[in-house]
C-alpha cells in the first residue's frame, strides 16, 4: 500500500489518537509540550531521541499528521504490523546497513506535500546526551524542498534511560526549537543545515534535570546500567561492570559506586565520583577502548578484543520473523566478527561490514553479503562495547589507509 495513497486515513487516525493520547500521556508521564503551528506548507521535523515513546510525545505538538521513520523490527509483528501500516504507514528503516530506500520514501512523501519526522541520531541515547548523526541529513533536508522544524524532548532520559528496567516518576517537556522555511533553507549549504541541526537538537539530560522539581526514587536505580557502562575506570577492565539495586560494581577490582535518583555517580560515602555523570564515564570508556584496540592492531596478536558466551545468532528477511541459525560464543577481532556456534563457525569479515547497530538494550544487528543478522542473548551484556569497538576499528584503519 502506498504511504501517500493512504494519507487521508492516516490524517483521520492522527486527529483521533492525538486527542485520546494527549490526556493519557500528559497524566501518565507528567508530560507538557509546546503546540507548534508551522508556517511552511509541509515540513520535516527533526528531534533528539531518548525514549521509544518520543514519536507519541512529539506528535502531540503537531495538529497536522506526520509520517515517522521506524525500525524494521515493528514490521515483524504479524497482525499488529499490518494494523500499524494501515493506520500510520511508518517509513521502514533497516538497522545495521545504509538504507537508500528509506531516504527515497521520505523524499516521496515530502515531495507529495506530506510531513515527515525523523530522529537523526537513529537510536535512543544510552548516556543522556544527543548523539552524532550522519552528515547526509543536511542534504536530505535541502533536497526535499520542504521546511524544517527542530524539536527536543527533555526529561525523558530521567524517566527511563535506555538501559534501565522501568520508568520512574519525572517531568518531561516537549519543546519547539526553531522553524526553517524552504526559502531560508535554500540559502544554506548542506553543512550549514547540519550545524543548525546539531546545535538545535543538543540536549544534555543532566542540565535539564537541574531545572526540574523532582525525580522519584526507585530501589533498583542502577539495575542494568552495564548495558551502558562496560569499562572500569579503576582497573581498566572491559566488560567488568555489573549492577545490584542502586550499586555499580566492578567484577574485577570490586570497586563499588552508587547511582542517585538524579543519575549522579557517587562513592559509597556520598561524594561525587570522578566520572559523576554517565556521559562522562561513556566518553572515558570509549577513549580507553580505543587505546586497547590500538595496542591490538600494533601487536597483530590473534586474540579477540571482546568475547561473550551464551549468544544466539539469527537471520531474518525484511518484514519476516527471524530464524535461529546457531547458539554459541560471540567474538570481535580487529579484522572480523566471529560466532563460534554449536553447528559451525560463522565468520563476518570487518571489511565487508558497514555497520554494527543495536536494537533495544542488547540486540546486535548487521548486514553481511546481503543477509541480515541479529545476535541476541538472555544474559545482561553490553552491545554498546561491540558498536563502539567496531566504529573505532573502522576509523583507525581508514586513518591508516589515508596516511599511506
Amino acid at each position: 500500500m502506498s504511504v501517500v495513497k493512504g494519507s487521508s486515513i492516516h490524517k483521520t487516525v492522527w486527529k483521533i489518537l492525538r486527542i485520546l493520547a494527549g490526556f493519557f500521556i500528559r497524566h501518565k508521564y507528567n508530560y507538557s509540550y509546546d503546540t507548534v503551528r508551522p508556517k511552511s506548507d509541509n515540513y520535516i521535523v527533526l528531534s533528539n531521541h531518548s525514549i521509544d515513546l518520543d514519536p507519541i510525545f512529539i506528535g502531540l505538538s503537531f495538529p497536522n499528521q506526520m509520517y515517522f521513520v521506524a525500525s524494521e523490527h515493528i514490521f515483524r509483528l504479524g497482525f499488529l504490523s499490518k494494523l500499524l501500516n494501515i493506520f500510520f504507514a511508518p517509513i521502514q528503516r533497516l538497522k545495521g546497513k545504509s538504507e537508500i530506500g528509506t531516504v527515497k520514501a521520505m523524499l516521496k512523501l515530502l515531495k507529495a506535500g506530506e510531513n515527515v519526522c525523523i530522529f537523526p541520531e537513529g537510536v535512543c541515547t544510552f548516556d543522556g546526551t544527543t548523539q552524532p548523526f550522519a552528515p547526509a541529513i543536511g542534504k536530505l533536508v535541502k533536497k526535499s524542498g520542504a521546511g524544517m522544524i527542530t524539536y527536543t524532548v527533555k526529561g525523558a532520559y530521567y524517566a527511563k534511560p535506555r538501559w534501565a528496567k522501568r520508568f520512574r516518576k519525572s517531568e518531561i517537556k516537549g519543546c519547539f526549537v526553531k522553524e526553517y522555511t524552504p526559502e531560508c533553507l535554500s540559502g544554506m549549504t548542506d553543512n550549514e543545515i547540519n550545524e543548525a541541526i546539531k546545535k538545535d537538537l543538543y540536549v544534555n539530560a543532566y542540565e535539564y534535570e537541574a531545572t526540574k522539581k523532582y525525580t522519584s526514587y526507585i530501589p533498583d536505580n542502577a539495575e542494568n546500567i552495564e548495558y551502558a557502562l562496560y569499562a572500569c575506570p579503576e582497573c581498566g577492565g572491559i566488560a567488568s561492570i555489573t549492577s545490584d539495586g542502586d550499586t555499580i560494581i566492578c567484577k574485577n577490582c570490586k570497586k563499588e559506586l552508587k547511582l542517585t535518583p538524579q543519575l549522579e555517580i557517587v562513592n559509597t560515602d556520598g561524594s561525587l565520583y570522578k566520572f559523576s555523570r554517565i556521559y562522562l564515564w561513556s566518553e572515558w570508556q570509549r577513549s580507553h577502548l580505543e587505546e586497547y584496540i590500538k595496542k591490538s592492531l600494533k601487536s597483530n596478536v590473534s586474540l579477540p578484543i571482546l568475547e561473550d558466551d551464551g549468544q544466539e545468532l539469527y537471520e531474518y528477511e525484511r518484514g519476516k520473523k527471524n530464524r535461529l541459525r546457531d547458539r554459541g560464543i560471540l567474538r570481535l577481532y580487529t579484522d572480523r566478527l566471529e560466532f563460534e556456534g554449536i553447528e559451525s563457525k560463522h565468520i563476518f569479515l570487518a571489511n565487508k561490514l558497514s555497520y554494527i547497530d543495536i536494537h533495544g538494550k542488547s540486540t546486535i544487528l548487521f548486514t553481511y553479503e546481503n543477509k541480515n543478522y541479529e545476535i541476541k542473548t538472555e544474559k545482561i551484556r553490553s552491545s554498546l562495547k561491540y558498536e563502539d569497538a567496531f566504529r573505532i576499528i573502522k576509523r583507525l584503519k581508514a586513518e591508516k589507509q589515508s596516511a599511506l
